[in-house]
């Protein structure tokens, strides 16, 4: 039996190959802060906590959290308050309505193909 064909699944790590955001990352964040009265820092910074938050939420929980059952929505909720956090943020860190509102919005935003763009033809 060839290795091919056991083959069941092929993973390609997309972001930053063959698609990328529409924009800079942090600009999301703030616009959807800001679009419920939240403070944001510049976008540039928030960027960055992005960063730090996304890398530390990758190590503790790979592959989005599948491993430990954590379902995506959850993993990135967490990663969004993160990055927050990491800006010293505090307003978001108390589970509040604005918070959720925050987290629902960036999460709908990104899954959504409208804020990607094709790297690769």
């Amino acid at each position: 039996m060839s290795i091919l064909s056991k083959l069941r699944c092929i993973t390609v790590d997309a972001t930053g190959t063959l698609i990328a955001y529409k924009g800079d990352l942090g600009d999301y964040y703030c616009m959807a802060a800001k679009s419920v009265g939240l403070p944001c820092p510049d976008y540039k910074r928030m960027h960055e906590g992005f960063k730090t938050a996304y890398t530390d939420m990758a190590k503790r929980y790979p592959c989005f959290g599948h491993a430990a059952k954590i379902p995506n929505i959850d993993w990135w909720r967490a990663c969004v308050k993160d990055s927050f956090i990491k800006v010293c943020i505090a307003v978001l860190v108390p589970r509040t309505r604005n918070r959720v509102q925050v987290q629902l919005s960036i999460y709908k935003h990104l899954t959504s193909f409208f804020y990607w763009r094709w790297t690769v033809i």
